[in-house]
């Protein structure tokens, strides 16, 4: 299709939108009515649209546009961009589509690879459904979808990196749908990015971290039907057990469901760690009114649970849903209670019910469940209280009795938000209590991943945990959950900030440290492109969490900020500063301000009790302890006499390493340095946390990295961008260990009298006056040490 014909279409279009360009977007997604596309700097010519005072489109040629992009992509050679479309032109256009005329006809419910010239694309699922719709008739009527793409790799970046992203097709299409009418709009462009799935990280981020901190039993993750969202369901048991250590519950139903793909779940779900499902027979799927069973498939939950126990034994606890109002295609309750015997005698361990506000409908329901012989804990299913109209429109899909006094409570502030979720606090959390006084023993919560309504009723049964009622921590830092990591109990302490990253750099190893480090030359710590370990967010984004300083006293003030408590993430830090640093804050305050930057750090303990609410860990009535820890990014002004301060010390080990590899260290050996341990009862001494040369050289390469990353957030020759980048190439990452642990000043006294000059000034780059010994190869766990 030619450039005419494609303005030709647009002139057609009411409406305004805007193209913006923003580099180094890694992780292409659509959120809420932004639609983002990873796009790389290879261009041809690209095709310029503006909205004229008359709110119609008019275009420019490619080659015109096209002539002006070299110079804004002269000294990026490596670089992903990111193309965003921005409404109101989603209230016209039905559709956004990455895929060519010639594909249309064939997209097919399979989702088969399709050859498309010298290239391939595979058709994935539809991500959302409806379009931000005003009032009019042709703005209700209109439709949005977006089709996911996979692309396999072509010949013009097959087995290179693009910066996390994967080889495209060389031309991109969008099809747009308005009112009644397709139109077909396109341009090529050669696109080293693709638009695709979400991550289950992106998903699961919203909330989960403060889940965990609550304490949860375990968490659901929901299925949809026919395994619809099947990958993504499976993904996110997999990061909430591997990465935020959290206990799953995956729903499995029958819906459209042939026996392989329940056996492909049931098998992801094992290989994850995870122990529990939840087996429904599911609702309808949306195209069709009834539910019908699948040929090769379950036609109840009973057989579902049944097929578990027969193929996998005692190791999943198996839930099943309870109806005590009855459920969509049966209003009889009593009915019901017959069938959940069913399904308990087939194996189920565990009732969970359909959401529930009325105490005495629920007593009386669980009252004539035991009755039938049912011994079995029925969970009750509740769910918070958000907005008045959410909880009236889910009560009502649900078919949920709402009690009077409920009404009369929540009426009169039906406008007001935070009324509501205080009163629904209230109310919840005496449901909440007048069922555990009848008997039951645990609370199942429908967050639908908003934390805030959840906790609200759990400070009102006091069951949020405090200093009094810390969550229990078997391990000083968070373990993973999955099948081979449940026995791992050593980790090096320079991931105390970036858990994810390490569990994914060393998720292909076949063993995992138990009881002693051992030697790590052997697993190799994962590439950082192949396990896209990089900065996350927009360079937008980031520029607005961490501004734009300009001298090394405006990056001093960023890290002052962050050791204040005012900033909740660094770019090494992917959270807000712990409690276990308030005994050092105002040490940590005074070494940034005078341009010491400080990375990691812990305070030394003498045998406190493992019950310590800032320290403690693992089993009762232990004692833990532990080394003074810091870790700095040094300038070379100061690194010499660091240096000799340090080894003036017998008491301190220290490893320094910069960009390029040069490690200097006064280490004994390369060995496992114990800076956490502690004495149990009955047990060995455990030693959960190590400072080691291998896992210190690999962090290293992640470091600056993440350094680099920071710096291509802001324009090429940039003050920011000189900034940053020229202390990832010249300064050093330098880690301390205090090995005397009964020292209480630790390590700081090292740094008296210390401080940066001209902190104000432009970055100038500078050159370490006593350059360390080195062979110049340590990279990603192989090093030749010289001390």
């Amino acid at each position: 299709m030619t450039t005419s014909c494609v303005c030709a279409l647009l002139n057609t279009i009411e409406g305004t939108t805007k193209f913006e360009w923003s580099t180094r977007y890694r992780e292409p997604q659509i959120l809420g009515r932004n639609y983002h596309l990873g796009l790389c700097n290879s261009w041809t010519g690209v095709v310029d649209y503006q909205a004229n005072s008359n709110r119609r489109w008019r275009g420019r040629s490619a080659t015109a546009v096209s002539s002006s992009l070299p110079t804004f992509f002269a000294n990026r050679p490596s670089d992903a961009y990111a193309l965003t479309l921005d409404s109101p032109i989603a209230r016209h256009l039905a559709c956004f589509l990455l895929l060519s005329t010639h594909l249309v006809p064939v997209l097919d419910a399979a989702r088969r690879y399709t050859a498309l010239g010298p290239y391939c694309l595979l058709p994935a699922r539809l991500v959302f459904d409806h379009a931000h719709c005003g009032q009019a008739k042709r703005e209700r009527e209109a439709r949005s979808y977006g089709l996911l793409l996979r692309v396999l790799p072509t010949q013009d970046c097959s087995g290179k990196s693009c910066r996390g992203t994967k080889a495209p097709p060389t031309t991109l299409l969008i099809l747009a749908r308005a009112y009644k009418t397709f139109m077909i709009v396109c341009w090529t462009l050669p696109i080293a990015g693709f638009l695709h799935r979400p991550s289950a990280r992106a998903y699961i981020n919203i909330g989960i971290d403060r889940m965990h901190g609550l304490g949860p039993t375990f968490i659901d993750v929901t299925w949809g039907a026919g395994g619809r969202l099947s990958n993504l369901t499976c993904d996110m048991v997999k990061v909430a057990q591997n990465v935020y250590g959290l206990e799953t519950c995956m729903h499995l139903t029958c819906t459209d469901m042939e026996t392989t793909k329940i056996d492909n779940a049931l098998k992801e779900a094992y290989n994850a760690g995870c122990t529990n499902i939840l087996a429904l027979r599911g609702d309808p799927p949306r195209e069709k009114e009834k539910w019908q069973a699948t040929e090769g498939g379950f036609r109840y939950a009973r057989d579902l649970v049944k097929y578990i126990r027969k193929e996998y034994g005692d190791h999943f606890d198996i839930a099943v849903a309870g109806y005590p109002e009855g459920c969509e295609d049966q209003d009889d309750p009593d009915l019901l209670i017959d069938h959940l015997k069913e399904k308990v005698d087939a194996g189920a361990s565990s009732v969970i019910t359909q959401m529930c506000y009325d105490a005495d409908i629920f007593i009386n329901w669980m009252e004539k469940v035991r009755a039938k012989g049912i011994t079995v804990p029925l969970i009750p299913g509740i769910m918070p209280i958000h907005t008045h109209a959410a909880f009236m429109r889910r009560a009502n899909w649900t078919q949920c009795h709402i009690p009077d006094h409920w009404k009369e409570a929540l009426d009169p502030v039906k406008n007001d938000d935070v009324a509501v979720r205080e009163i629904g606090a209230e109310l919840v959390a005496d449901f909440c209590r007048r069922v555990v006084t009848a008997g039951v023993k645990h609370l199942h919560f429908y967050t639908m991943n908003l934390a805030q309504a959840t906790r609200m009723v759990l400070e009102q049964l006091d069951l949020v945990p405090s200093e009094e009622t810390p969550v229990e921590k078997p391990l000083p830092w968070r373990p993973s959950l999955g099948l081979k990591r449940r026995d791992e109990n050593v980790r090096p302490i320079f991931w105390r900030n970036r858990n994810r990253s390490y569990v994914e750099r060393t998720q292909d190893w076949d063993e995992f440290p138990n009881g002693r480090w051992g030697d790590s030359r052997s697993p190799a710590f994962g590439e950082l492109d192949s396990y896209n370990i990089g900065l996350k967010g927009t360079n937008e984004n980031n520029r607005k969490v961490w501004g734009e300083p300009k001298t090394v006293a405006e990056l001093s003030t960023l890290f002052v900020r962050y050791m204040q408590g005012k900033l909740e993430s660094l770019p090494w830090s992917e959270s807000a500063i712990t409690g276990e640093a308030d005994v050092l804050r105002n040490d940590l305050v005074d070494l940034n301000r005078r341009g010491l930057f400080t990375i990691n750090s812990q305070p030394p303990v003498n045998g406190a009790k493992s019950s310590h609410p800032v320290y403690g860990w693992g089993p009762r009535n232990g004692y833990v302890y532990q080394k003074a820890y810091l870790e700095v990014l040094i300038s070379p002004e100061v690194f010499g006499e660091l240096i000799d301060r340090i080894e003036d010390d017998q008491d301190l080990t220290y490893y320094a390493v910069n960009k390029h590899g040069e490690l200097r260290t006064n280490a004994p050996s390369d060995g496992p340095n114990a800076v956490t341990w502690g004495v149990f009862p009955g047990k060995e001494i455990v030693q959960p946390t190590i400072v080691e040369t291998i896992s210190f050289l690999a962090w290293k390469d992640e470091f600056f990295r993440l350094g680099e990353d920071w710096a291509h957030c802001y324009d090429a020759d940039s003050p920011s961008r000189n900034l940053i980048e020229g202390i990832m190439n010249d300064w050093y990452l330098v880690n301390i260990v205090h090995n005397d642990f009964h020292s209480t000043r630790g390590i700081f006294p090292l740094f008296n009298g210390m401080e940066l000059t001209a902190m104000d000034q432009p970055y100038t780059s500078q050159a370490a006056p006593d350059a360390p010994l080195t062979n110049g190869n340590h990279t990603n766990g192989t090093a030749e040490l010289h001390n």
